[in-house]
C-alpha cells in the first residue's frame, strides 16, 4: 500500500511495481517496451485508427443525408459504407426531425 504513495519508482518495496513504473514514466520511447507490449501498443493503435477513420465516414455520411444532395448510392460509395447502414442512418434522421 505504501508503495502507491511513493514519489518515485526508487521509494516503491515492490520491485515489480517500481520497475514497472520506470518503464512508463521514464521511456522516452517504445524502445524498452518488450516485444509483446509494443505489438499491443500497435495493434491498439490500429483499433483505434480505424475507429476513428469510422466515426469520420459516418460523420460525412450524416451531414451528406441531412443535406439530402446525393443519393444513397453515390453516399455508400464515397464513404465505404453500405447501404443498410445509411438507411438506418437516414430513417434515425427522419425520426428525429
Amino acid at each position: 500500500m505504501n508503495d502507491f504513495f511513493s514519489k518515485g519508482a526508487d521509494e516503491m518495496k515492490n520491485e515489480v511495481l517500481g520497475e514497472r513504473l520506470r518503464l512508463f514514466k521514464d521511456r522516452d520511447s517504445l524502445d524498452e517496451l518488450s516485444e509483446v507490449d509494443a505489438r499491443s501498443v500497435a495493434r491498439g493503435r490500429a483499433i483505434g485508427i480505424e475507429e476513428g477513420r469510422r466515426e469520420v465516414r459516418l460523420s460525412c455520411a450524416k451531414k451528406l443525408i441531412a443535406a439530402n444532395l446525393l443519393p444513397l448510392e453515390t453516399i455508400s460509395k464515397v464513404c465505404c459504407l453500405s447501404l443498410e447502414e445509411l438507411e438506418k442512418i437516414k430513417s434515425n434522421i427522419t425520426n428525429l426531425t
